[in-house]
C-alpha cells in the first residue's frame, strides 16, 4: 500500500513538474515578447521625441517669422488709411504704371478684404467701380 501511494505521489509530482516546465516555458516566451515590445516602444518613444523637437522648432521659427512680419502688415494697414478715391483714380488713369504696381494693388485688396484673420478694417470709403 505504501508503494502504491509513493508511486501515485511520484506520478503526480512528474505531472506537476511537467506542468511547471510548460508554465515556465510560456512565461519565458511571454517575457521575450514583452522585452521585444518594450524595445520597440523605446525606439518609437525616441522617434516621437525627435518629431516633437522638430515640431517645436518649426513652431518657434514660424512664431519668429510672424513676429517679424506683423509690423510690416500693421504699417501696410496704416498706409491704406491714407488712400482715397482720387489717388486710386490717378493710378487707374496712368498710361504706363510703375513696375510692381499690380502687386501693390493685390496686397491692398487682400488687406481691404480682411483676408488676414484677426484684422478688421473699417471701410471709410466705397471701392465699387475700382
Amino acid at each position: 500500500k505504501l508503494e502504491l501511494e509513493l508511486k501515485d505521489m511520484l506520478e503526480n509530482a512528474a505531472i506537476q513538474k511537467e506542468n511547471a516546465e510548460q508554465l515556465a516555458e510560456e512565461v519565458s516566451k511571454e517575457k521575450e515578447i514583452t522585452e521585444k515590445e518594450t524595445a520597440n516602444a523605446q525606439v518609437e518613444k525616441e522617434q516621437v521625441a525627435k518629431i516633437q523637437e522638430e515640431v517645436l522648432q518649426k513652431q518657434q521659427d514660424t512664431e519668429n517669422d510672424l513676429a517679424k512680419a506683423l509690423p510690416a502688415v500693421e504699417e501696410a494697414l496704416a498706409a491704406l488709411d491714407s488712400l482715397d478715391e482720387k489717388a486710386l483714380s490717378n493710378c487707374r488713369n496712368m498710361q504706363k504704371p510703375p513696375p510692381k504696381l499690380d502687386e501693390v494693388f493685390a496686397a491692398a485688396m487682400c488687406l481691404l478684404a480682411d483676408i488676414m484673420p484677426g484684422h478688421k478694417r473699417e471701410k471709410k470709403w466705397k471701392t465699387q467701380g475700382y
